[in-house]
């Protein structure tokens, strides 16, 4: 009898490491997913205007002649901004 209590108890707690292990490789792929080093990854970018670092979101926050540092999936760039273009609308 106690065997038998024994390897029920060893399959379920390797059913519960298993389901745990399972949820958690999910949360780890979904924290991935949303990192912005995985969003770099996909061709976005983060620019800042220097030196305040202040992060850009708006062409409109800059004026030519300002200096902006844009991060890449690798490296970055300090580019001088020399004019604001329009707006690009999806699908125009």
């Amino acid at each position: 009898m106690l065997p038998q209590l024994r390897r029920r108890l060893e399959q379920r707690v390797v059913g519960t490491l298993t389901t745990w292990r399972h949820s958690l490789q999910q949360g780890v792929g979904a924290l991935h997913t949303l990192s912005p080093l995985a969003i770099l990854a996909r061709g976005y970018s983060i620019t800042r205007r220097l030196p305040e670092m202040q992060l850009l979101r708006k062409a409109s926050e800059v004026t030519p002649g300002d200096t902006v540092q844009v991060r890449l999936s690798s490296g970055e760039l300090i580019c001088e901004v020399r004019q604001l273009g329009e707006d690009l609308q999806p699908g125009g």
